[in-house]
């Protein structure tokens, strides 16, 4: 969920009470984010537009699965390998987290590259019993 808080007309003397300087803060576009609305005081939760933002489908998190292995392609130079990610594989990665989702496929690189191949393979994508529980995103 993201939040846009903005209120020109009360934020022209803004105080930061750190620094303890007050500022003309009318101009800023504030954006927070969170797991859930829950906790947030009202009189905030009333200056926002909130905007839910759902979880990737299956097909959208096969396409950041590919663009993140691509990009790790690149960065780490393994040429070598195969360009796409094959079904298997990403059938692996359907129950991890776009937050966790680059570690899996670094650590399946490892795995790939430690065995002498040039492509990830099912098995090398390890996902931790509980990996994402309790975290803030998706």
């Amino acid at each position: 969920m993201r939040g846009q808080f903005a209120n020109p007309e009360t934020s022209r003397a803004f105080r930061d009470e750190f620094i303890d300087v007050e500022i003309d803060a009318s101009q800023i576009f504030w954006v927070l984010t969170a797991n859930s609305t829950d906790g947030i005081a009202a009189p905030l939760l009333n200056r926002m537009a909130v905007y839910e933002v759902p979880a990737p489908t299956l097909e959208q998190a096969a396409g950041i699965a590919q663009r993140i292995y691509a990009g790790l392609l690149r960065e780490l130079h393994l040429g070598k390998f195969a360009p796409q990610l094959n079904g298997a594989v990403i059938d692996r990665l359907a129950g991890v987290s776009p937050r966790d989702m680059r570690k899996t496929l670094l650590d399946s690189l490892g795995y790939a590259v430690a065995a002498a191949r040039d492509q990830v393979k099912a098995e090398d994508i390890r996902v931790k019993p509980g990996a994402g529980k309790a975290r803030i995103g998706f």
